[in-house]
């Protein structure tokens, strides 16, 4: 069986392709020559949300329009056959429960749980006249009353530990503020002097090139290996890189930092760069499922904590210059 998600952005082509490379992967097998490589095949997503790009979309039950050509395309091929193939579905089934959204039910609510049950009517119906194009101004005017800015005290508390989504992650010089490492930055440092934690601020340190030559390079030269980073206690970050994924240590798991650890008494302020890096970085992993670190009879808290190193990463497509950093960033 395959599992596609988001199918909305799936589009015959696409199904076509899907098809042939799994007609190829099945080869020799029984039912190898039937859709799909003889797999059953589950799709999950809202076809009223984004589209396939440069593709017919699945409800789109016309044939290629170069299908009558003299040589029929490779486009219109894969077309057909992934039409062919969407038409073999049968069974549909439609949620109709609203997970991301709840409302108060009660006999009796205070004003303001009314108040909060027509927010939610509202968002709701104003997201799908959203996805069905019938939105105005007077439903975007409404959802810029949402804006953090203009939510009182009390209710901008309630956000304060919830993620934020930003359209850029790095900084660069055209874009120095609006991104993801500039609010980390922010949201470290303000952690920082509210909890009296010192900052260990690092640059990586390159092999092969200048030091000067390297921190010019983009960190997906180096599988996201940053240039710089800036760390304390407690702060959350997410790892980089797989490291251990059946223990959970994968690109993308989340921790907290609970030690930063150095063997000698300059720490970040060290003359030379290589020791103004840490020796290890200790992250509380709560996915994490190895063997423990450190003793769970004496430290039962630190079952999850795991101290990081260093990885060195060689530049892609030169294999004489190489960064050495940790596989971590600030989330």
């Amino acid at each position: 069986m395959i599992l596609i998600d988001e199918i909305s952005m799936v589009g015959r082509q696409f199904m076509g392709k899907i098809d042939s490379r799994l007609k190829q992967g099945k080869a020799g097998e029984p039912n190898a020559d039937e859709s799909l490589g003889g797999l059953s095949c589950v799709c999950v997503g809202d076809p009223a949300q984004c589209e396939a790009l440069k593709d017919q979309q699945i409800y789109d039950v016309n044939p290629h329009r170069q299908t009558a050509s003299d040589e029929v395309p490779e486009c219109a091929l894969h077309s057909n056959i992934g039409l062919s193939v969407y038409s073999e579905f049968d069974d549909v089934i439609i949620l109709s429960t609203v997970h991301r959204l709840r409302f108060i039910e009660k006999e009796t609510m205070t004003q303001e749980e009314i108040e909060y049950n027509e927010r939610a009517t509202r968002c709701m119906n104003t997201l799908h006249k959203l996805r069905d194009l019938r939105w105005n101004l007077e439903d975007y005017y409404w959802l810029c009353k949402r804006k953090r800015s203009m939510l009182p005290p009390s209710e901008r508390a309630r956000f304060t530990d919830a993620p934020y989504i930003m359209d850029f992650r790095k900084d660069t010089d055209a874009n120095p503020e609006d991104n993801c490492n500039y609010f980390n930055r922010i949201r470290l440092r303000r952690h920082a002097e509210e909890h009296v934690k010192d900052i260990a601020s690092f640059e990586a340190y390159h092999k092969g090139i200048s030091q000067e030559e390297g921190a010019k390079l983009d960190e997906e030269k180096f599988k996201g290996l940053a240039q710089t980073l800036e760390l304390a206690e407690d702060a959350r970050v997410i790892l980089t890189h797989n490291l251990v994924p059946e223990q959970g240590l994968m690109n993308g798991t989340q921790g907290s930092v609970k030690k930063i650890v150095y063997d000698h008494k300059q720490g970040p302020g060290a003359h030379n760069l290589e020791d103004r890096m840490p020796k290890y970085i200790v992250v509380d992993f709560p996915q994490y499922v190895g063997t423990p670190f450190y003793d769970t009879e004496d430290y039962p808290e630190r079952r999850t904590w795991v101290p990081l190193e260093p990885r060195e990463i060689r530049q892609e497509g030169n294999e004489g210059v190489s960064r050495v950093q940790f596989p971590i960033i600030l989330a």
